[in-house]
């Protein structure tokens, strides 16, 4: 049975607004369809998905913070090379 797009958002939204009567309505939808188990692949896909694009994201903030101390470092640096030069001239 195909699960749309509409009906995982659908549960999705309630879930996270902790909206259990909601949750519940569908729930029963979903039984009362014989489509339970192919919902519940689909939210654990979902999850999955979810979170790989979590550890992408904490990956790519990573690398950002990396970059943005070395732009610091070389910043600094530079100030006080053209600090001496300035002070020599």
């Amino acid at each position: 049975m195909t699960i749309t797009e509409m009906h995982l958002q659908r549960l999705v939204a309630a879930g996270m607004a902790g909206d259990y009567e909601t949750l519940e309505q569908l729930r029963r939808e979903d039984v009362a369809a014989g489509r339970l188990p192919d919902v519940v692949a689909a939210l654990e896909e979902r999850r999955d998905d979810l979170r790989w694009q979590m550890q992408m994201g904490e990956a790519f903030v990573d690398v950002i913070t990396r970059d943005l101390a070395a732009a610091r470092f070389d910043a600094l640096r530079h100030s006080r090379s053209v600090e001496r030069l300035l002070g020599d001239g």
